[in-house]
């Protein structure tokens, strides 16, 4: 009797470590069959053949659409950067791309255009700028209703993102914009290309020297106030260059003479 209950415990080992065994082999098989599952979904399967196209009132659909260059990639695997970036290229005042997959091999592109926001002087070249940074052409004459930046240091190519070889003077520039933007000052243009005279012209009727940028939003502030203080029919320039926490004063010469520089 003894040695029949041995054997039929060493029955019941083997049997259980049988059925171990099977549960670890189903668990790795399956794994390989999802891994498999998702490289072929990333590579081999699901090939875009249709694009279809729409939003731009700049640009043909049926261009948009060729030049995609989504033909063949994979449905799952394309980004709405991705395409951003490969159209603007081509056509620079494409500013987004939202992407919808229709499976299994449609992708569908809502475009949207980009505005002129910025109109930087570099070098006496004039670039248009959408508000993400994006050069969008160049103008040999002087452009209305755009904030004109006169810098240097900056490289313009279009279709691309505006490149400062100084991240402090894009730095600058943001910092005035949001600033003199945050108490409704019309910008008209922002003058960076010497660090130690920054010059603005706002409202359409003030000349602003702010100096170097120590105390710029303290200085934009002030702006602000003297702005509202000053008569709405009177015009001139301001001067902020002396302004300090000690000395927090501006002065104001009424008078359309342009600033000299």
């Amino acid at each position: 009797m003894a040695n029949d209950d041995v054997a039929k415990r060493r029955a019941y080992r083997r049997k259980k470590a049988r059925k171990k065994h099977m549960k670890s082999f189903f668990i790795v098989f399956l794994l390989f069959c999802i891994i498999l599952g998702i490289t072929l979904s990333l590579t081999v399967l699901f090939p875009i053949k249709k694009v279809s196209a729409s939003g731009s009132k700049l640009y043909e659909q049926v261009h948009l659409e060729q030049d995609s260059g989504l033909i063949g990639e994979n449905i799952f695997t394309v980004t709405n950067g991705s395409v951003e970036k490969k159209l603007r290229e081509r056509y620079p005042y494409v500013d987004s791309v939202k992407i919808t997959r229709k499976l299994p091999d449609t992708v569908i592109l809502k475009v949207s255009d980009a505005s002129e926001y910025y109109c930087y002087n570099v070098d006496g070249k004039l670039y248009a700028v959408s508000k993400k940074g994006i050069v969008l052409c160049e103008y040999k004459k002087q452009p209305k209703d755009l904030i004109i930046i006169k810098t240097k240091a900056v490289k313009c190519s279009i279709g691309k993102e505006i490149e400062f070889e100084n991240d402090n003077r894009k730095s600058l520039v943001d910092t005035l914009i949001n600033e003199l933007k945050s108490y409704k000052i019309k910008i008209n243009s922002i003058d960076v290309s010497d660090n130690n005279d920054i010059r603005l012209k706002v409202a359409d009727r003030f000349e602003v020297m702010l100096g170097t940028n120590t105390f710029i939003t303290n200085k934009c502030a002030h702006l602000n106030g003297m702005i509202n203080n000053i008569g709405k029919d009177e015009s001139g320039t301001i001067n902020l260059t002396m302004w300090s926490n000690e000395k927090s004063e501006g002065t104001f010469i009424k008078g359309s003479e342009k600033l000299k520089k």
